[in-house]
């Protein structure tokens, strides 16, 4: 036997979707036997929850209708929309407090489930910490809309996301690229903008729209076929899966859609721990978005990306069904900056094949380190190139294209037909380097290629970096897996799709080029040219924060032995040191290889002197940035983590009065 509610208690019932044999025996006991029940609705209708559980209603039961005071309307509220309804929740609070402070018991009727998109949760904050709260969780549309399309929602590897309607079209076009199954709640006055994000990701021929799910008036269509002016609040978009298999345990290659299998390549335990190049350009920021629409907005919010370029995501490949649409518009790319905050970004982790290591950095890269030293940082001239650069990273929106009076090239011109130079008429594959995070660094060459190509492939936080837009199918995938992102580009390719594979920094540093080449050593793609584009760097990015510190010659060393063995790691630090190069080093340190940077620069110290100028540079061109000048005898390991990258300069380094750093041309 059920139990019933208890007084003095408040309970959250979540009476399912709308069919009232949906409601689970714990909700239909408590709404019986609640001394008082309440329910959020318009005021211009009754409450749909109230309909589904009305059966259940006791004789004696006082009813509360929590009316809003706005819905989709106007409001003179001086706070505007959400200060109305912070003041509606507030007096809903009051209403329920006097009745359990009575000794009543109170059920609050939600619809679906109580904390989903829930008007409970703003009650139930507040009075759990005052009175025994208990939650009734309910069937969700989520779950209802999806036994009504009857397809199968997420299988396998198959990622899920949940979004509301009310995102704004470029946004939710994003969203929609990125994932594998989606649905869309929140429609009404917004279906139309939700439909035409769905064209713009490439997902609208796969898009089913349910209304009033479970319910006597349910309605399934295929999206493409809905009047947009009659879709009620109370329906939800469901885009299947496309049962995705590329899983890190290798199991069942190959994806399928139902019967019909619609994938390319996926890649099996083995591919995962051989996959990969020395690592990436680890500078690239995720803070600014590429877009190849023509008419992008220049103001409004900025896409906010959810992971951090230069940190790993998860490690296994992602990819889906390939969606052909339409190539990109003429070549332009509005660039627009946008920054996130520390506790925005999740955990790094370094470019390894085991799970759990964490990553490592260069500027850029969202990467932290030591903080600023007011003796090298608050002066003149170092003020001037942080501020210089901070000024660049943080414009609000940039357009970059070449001038309809400048001569083109016939290789701008083999850009906007989708061919590298020399390609002829074949496939191309485009490995683009973004520069080290703000997009006034991205050259316009990269931006005319991205804004022509049809699909962009790439670490995740990487291709978060170029905006949806329409006839661009996005390829995300996660860390340690460079080799195989690089086939299925050229796979791709070999379809006859144009495709670009982005980088952080510059591609061919310890970048997505030479995984590209090394996937093209098949034979299978040797008719797939291989087309790079540069970008900026993160040491000499660093470098020019710096002053000139690379000036004259020097090395580039990544400290990760993931790909190569310590002793020859070390061996080709201390030979670049003896030879007296200035040298940057790339992922110096990390949460798995804490005590490499130390054992560096003990080998490092065997062959030059205390007084060896080192700069460490953070976050450079973006904001955060740091720059710290020190020496090799002072400098802390302990100070140093996956967001930095580490210079030391040769024997002739010099530091200006004013703090510049620089590297003659010459020797003595």
């Amino acid at each position: 036997m059920t139990r019933g509610a208890e007084p003095g208690h408040l309970y959250g019932v979540g009476v399912g979707p709308g069919d009232p044999d949906l409601m689970t025996l714990r909700a239909a006991a408590l709404v019986a036997s609640a001394d008082v029940v309440a329910y959020h609705r318009a005021a211009h209708r009754e409450s749909t929850a109230r309909g589904i559980a009305a059966a259940h209603l006791g004789p004696g039961a006082v009813e509360e209708p929590l009316v809003y005071p706005v819905t989709t309307g106007s409001t003179d509220h001086p706070g505007g929309y959400y200060g109305a309804l912070a003041d509606f929740y507030l007096e809903c609070t009051e209403r329920l407090r006097a009745h359990l402070a009575a000794g009543r018991s109170v059920v609050v009727l939600a619809e679906g489930d109580p904390l989903f998109y829930g008007s409970f949760m703003y009650v139930h904050d507040v009075l759990r910490e005052e009175f025994p709260t208990e939650v009734v969780p309910g069937v969700t549309s989520v779950s209802a809309a999806s036994a009504a399309v009857g397809t199968g929602l997420s299988r396998h590897e198959d990622t899920l996301t949940v979004l509301p309607g009310t995102l704004p079209v470029p946004e939710l076009a994003r969203r929609l690229a990125d994932t594998d199954a989606a649905v869309v709640m929140k429609l009404g006055r917004t279906f139309a903008n939700v439909r035409e994000a769905l064209r713009q990701a490439g997902r609208l021929d796969d898009a089913l729209y349910v209304e009033r799910a479970s319910s006597r008036e349910q309605r399934v269509l295929p999206v493409a076929d809905v009047a947009a002016e009659a879709v009620p609040y109370m329906s939800v978009v469901v885009v299947p899966g496309a049962d995705l298999r590329a899983d890190a345990a290798g199991r069942a290659p190959g994806r399928t859609f139902g019967a019909r299998a619609v994938g390319a390549e996926v890649t099996s335990a083995a591919g995962l721990e051989a996959a990969g190049a020395a690592g990436p350009d680890r500078e690239a920021g995720g803070q600014g978005s590429v877009t190849g629409r023509p008419d992008a907005p220049t103001s409004g919010p900025a896409p906010h990306t959810s992971g951090h370029p230069g940190l790993p995501d998860e490690n296994r490949p992602t990819s889906r069904s390939t969606r052909t649409s339409a190539p990109g518009s003429e070549p332009r790319a509005h660039l627009a900056e946008h920054t996130r905050t520390p506790e925005q970004t999740p955990p790094p982790d370094e470019r390894r094949p085991t799970t759990g290591s964490t990553g490592t950095c260069a500027p850029g890269s969202g990467t932290g380190v030591v903080a600023q030293d007011p003796e090298h940082m608050d002066v003149p001239g170092a003020g001037a190139v942080l501020h210089r650069v901070g000024t660049a990273a943080g414009s609000d929106a940039l357009t970059t294209h070449q001038s309809d009076t400048t001569p083109k090239s016939d290789t701008h011109a083999a850009h906007r037909a989708g061919l590298a130079p020399g390609a002829g008429d074949g496939p191309v594959v485009h490995v683009v380097g973004l520069g080290p995070g703000p997009d006034a660094w991205l050259t316009p060459e990269a931006a005319e290629v991205l804004a022509g190509v049809q699909h962009v492939v790439g670490y995740a936080p990487y291709v978060q970096r170029v905006t949806q837009r329409e006839g661009l199918q996005r390829h995300p995938s996660g860390n340690t897996v460079e080799v195989d992102r690089a086939r299925h580009a050229l796979e791709l390719a070999l379809g006859g799709e144009s495709v670009a594979v982005v980088s952080g920094g510059d591609a061919g540093v310890f970048g997505m080029a030479a995984a590209v080449f090394e996937a093209a050593e098949d034979p299978r793609y040797v008719d797939v040219p291989v087309h790079v584009v540069p970008g900026v760097t993160a040491a000499h990015a660093a470098s020019a924060l710096a002053g000139a510190l690379l000036g004259g010659d020097h090395a580039l060393i990544s400290l990760s032995d993931r790909l190569k063995p310590w002793d020859v790691l070390l061996d080709r630090l201390v030979s670049a040191v003896r030879a007296d190069l200035a040298v940057a080093l790339y992922n110096p340190r990390s949460r798995s290889r804490p005590d490499q940077l130390g054992q560096a620069l003990d080998a490092v110290r065997e062959v030059a002197t205390p007084d060896r100028v080192v700069v460490v540079a953070k976050d450079v061109g973006r904001n955060g940035e740091e720059l710290r000048v020190t020496t090799l005898g002072d400098l802390d390991p302990e100070t140093v983590d996956m967001r930095c990258l580490v210079i030391i300069g040769s024997s002739r380094t010099r530091v200006t009065p004013t703090g510049r750093v620089w590297t003659p041309r010459f020797v003595d």
